[in-house]
């Protein structure tokens, strides 16, 4: 907390803060709708990783990092 920059003026307050991720991915079979996107770009149905996935051609995999700290 640093003090008012003139008589008057409230206080102005800092926060440094980092966010921890973390997430499974899955093939949200269940889901309707529910897409991934192959490279960034390519729409593909859960359905469809599920059934990759099942023939064991594709896996499920984490995600997980800290954001950047802000600040």
């Amino acid at each position: 907390m640093r003090p008012p920059g003139r008589p008057g003026e409230p206080p102005r307050v800092e926060v440094d803060y980092r966010v921890h991720l973390y997430d499974r991915y899955h093939w949200d079979v269940d889901v309707p709708g529910e897409k991934a996107r192959i490279f960034g770009v390519f729409p593909a149905p859960d359905s469809e990783l599920a059934r990759l996935h099942r023939a064991g051609i594709a896996r499920e995999y984490d995600s997980a990092g800290p954001s950047l700290l802000l600040g």
